[in-house]
């Protein structure tokens, strides 16, 4: 009895000086967090032995991720991988039906982004914008006939333009002729045409009324205008006088282009005609809508391999300018000590608990092996 009462008490103080002593060391890695001195005289082992070495292991950390975790192969390979691709293309096919629920219209995302528009002033934009262009135009084609500039193009336009052009003339030279005054100007024309050829002439228009002859003249005027053969030289008119209006340069109407009545008439037709309110009110996924499925379908999935493809090739040059190495050295130098022990701890709790644990089993079988020595040769 008193043998195993020995060895068993060996056992005891072996296995509590072994896990105390394990756990005297792990606690010894953090703690003391700063040296402790007597008088000038520094304790030995203090302070721990993270805190003493934390800047070499920020130095090594910071190394360990550029060499081993985040390096430009494994970036490169991630981002060449498939499934990547396709988590970015239903993040941003999810992004766009979202968008297209919420965004509103044109107005209300300009709104969002702080920008502030006015209708008139849009307008306003546009036909500065679209004159200057037109003068420039002018200017610069100053020297080219109208010929080269509207031939070969618009023919079926001009030709149903010139078309127009007779329809209306006819019309308007028909009504001209039918008016009242067109007779009375007829009437004084032969008056004075008799008044200029003597007294034969008079003698002659004695024998007519200036009236009815007026209205005669002006009713043969009135049908050869109605006519085909009116409408015919009409036509032969327009077309003569197109034909001479097309061999000059655009220079020689220079002055009627930009004159200023012109220049405003244009500016005030696209202000009232410009539909800006209409624009700016519209659904802005409208816009895109005509061309979403190329968009998401084709277009977004080149874009997309393009810029991984961009981004891959300048991984290495990236990773450089990041300096990530530095960056870690330098969160990690900045952390407290006693966030480095917890952090450390949260990971390898369990294996400082089995070290001491450790400890206390070896320290008890040195106790056996110590107690049966004693025993047996003490």
């Amino acid at each position: 009895m008193g043998i195993a009462l020995t060895i068993l008490t060996m056992i005891l103080i072996g296995a509590l000086i072994g896990g105390l002593t394990n756990s005297l060391a792990i606690k010894m890695l953090f703690r003391p967090y700063e040296a402790k001195y007597i008088g000038k005289w520094r304790l030995p082992f203090t302070p721990g032995v993270i805190p003493k070495r934390r800047e070499q292991l920020a130095v090594q950390l910071g190394d360990m991720v550029v060499d081993y975790l985040i390096t430009p192969d494994g970036m490169q390979k991630k981002l060449k991988d498939p499934a990547l691709k396709q988590q970015l293309l239903t993040f941003f096919n999810k992004e766009w039906r979202g968008f297209k629920e919420n965004a509103g219209s044109l107005t209300n995302v300009l709104e969002k982004l702080n920008i502030t528009v006015k209708e008139e002033d849009i307008k306003r934009k546009i036909s500065t914008s679209v004159l200057e262009f037109y003068k420039q135009k002018v200017e610069e084609n100053r020297d080219t006939s109208l010929k080269s500039i509207f031939e070969g193009k618009w023919e079926e336009e001009i030709k149903q333009l010139r078309s127009e052009l007779v329809e209306i003339g006819q019309t308007k030279a028909a009504a001209m002729l039918k008016e009242e005054e067109t007779k009375s100007q007829i009437r004084d024309v032969i008056e004075q045409y008799i008044a200029s050829r003597g007294f034969i002439a008079n003698m002659i228009a004695s024998m007519f009324n200036s009236e009815e002859l007026a209205g005669k003249v002006q009713h043969l005027l009135v049908q050869y205008i109605e006519s085909k053969s009116g409408k015919e030289w009409l036509a032969s008119l327009v077309e003569s006088q197109w034909q001479e209006w097309m061999k000059k340069d655009i220079g020689a109407y220079e002055a009627i282009l930009l004159n200023r009545q012109i220049q405003s008439a244009l500016t005030e037709t696209l202000e009232n005609n410009l539909p800006i309110r209409k624009v700016l009110d519209k659904p802005i996924h409208t816009f895109i809508e005509p061309y979403e499925k190329e968009l998401l379908e084709r277009i977004l999935p080149q874009m997309l391999d393009q810029a991984l493809e961009k981004i891959a090739s300048k991984i290495p040059t990236m990773l450089d300018h990041l300096a990530l190495d530095k960056i870690v050295e330098e969160q990690v130098a900045s952390f407290p000590t006693s966030r480095i022990e917890q952090l450390l701890l949260s990971i390898s709790k369990r294996e400082f608990k089995l070290i001491t644990y450790l400890g206390a089993v070896l320290g008890g079988l040195i106790g056996a092996f110590q107690g049966i020595i004693f025993v047996f040769f003490g």
